[in-house]
């Protein structure tokens, strides 16, 4: 911190201020002071903005992360509540469709945040697009529930939600 007090004294004195033989020293130091409190000021507020800016990123990063994992675990619930109604024939074929679709999902979203210019803003893009591509897959495997619900038991049209 003496460096930086001693490299500013030292830019005010060489670069804002002319020294002529009417200014006293009392009052080059008075405006040394009054500039450097001000610099001071400024980097502290430029210190706290970065702070504020970089806690803001990282409580948006974990919401998404929670919106995320979330949908992880609904998935799952809709999976299996579709994966207890099937037949052994039309099991296989929902276990693969499943597959094929993580597969998807994940060169997807690494596909999607190929333009992010930081690591950061990569996982952000990809969480995101992990969180959106899960919604979908709710919708499809929720939209074949009540389809084979259905097929099984067309009186129960009322009661048709997965677990």
């Amino acid at each position: 911190m003496k460096k930086l007090y001693i490299r500013t004294e030292q830019f005010i004195s060489d670069y804002w201020f002319f020294k002529n033989e009417n200014t006293d020293a009392s009052t080059v130091t008075n405006i040394k002071l009054i500039a450097m409190k001000k610099i001071y000021t400024l980097l502290i507020f430029i210190m706290l903005s970065s702070h504020t800016f970089a806690q803001k990123q990282h409580e948006k990063e974990n919401k998404i992360m929670e919106t995320y994992e979330e949908s992880e675990v609904r998935l799952k619930e809709v999976y299996q509540s579709v994966s207890n109604i099937v037949d052994k024939e039309n099991k296989k074929l929902l276990v693969e469709s499943q597959r094929d679709w993580l597969k998807f999902r994940e060169s997807e979203c690494k596909f999607e945040a190929i333009e992010a210019t930081s690591e950061t803003e990569k996982a952000q893009i990809g969480k995101d697009c992990l969180f959106e591509l899960n919604k979908r897959r709710i919708q499809d495997l929720m939209t074949s529930y009540i389809v084979i619900r259905l097929k099984q038991n067309p009186e129960q049209h009322n009661t048709l939600k997965p677990n």
